[in-house]
Parts: structure tokens; C-alpha cells; sequence
């Protein structure tokens, strides 16, 4: 089985995942944040949905 950083490494090589990867980046630094303020407090991903009243099942698919 291969690594994220191996994965990414080839899938990199490709033309257009690149570009399509630099395009997501400021998504992705909203879901570290809010990841990292999640843990900071010491709640789990169920937590967080039960407190903001989402089904916690769908709510994890960031």
C-alpha cells in the first residue's frame, strides 16, 4: 500500500491534478482549522455534529 506522500508524488505527475489541487487549497485550510479547533477543545467529530445539530454520519464526509 502506498503513502499520501507517494500517492501524491505520482498523482502529482499528472497535468491537471496539480492545478486542481492548488485550486482547493483554501478549502482545505478551512477544514484544518476547523479541524484543529475541534481538537483543541477536545471534541470528537460526533460531538461537533451533535452540538451544531447535524447528523453526525454525513457530516464527516470533508
Amino acid at each position: 500500500m502506498k503513502t499520501l506522500a507517494q500517492f501524491k508524488k505520482e498523482a502529482f505527475k499528472r497535468p491537471g491534478v496539480r492545478k486542481a489541487y492548488a485550486k482547493m487549497q483554501p478549502e482545505f485550510k478551512i477544514i484544518r482549522a476547523l479541524i484543529i479547533s475541534r481538537n483543541k477543545r477536545g471534541m470528537s467529530q460526533r460531538k461537533l455534529a451533535k452540538k451544531n445539530w447535524h447528523n453526525p454520519i454525513s457530516s464527516c464526509s470533508f
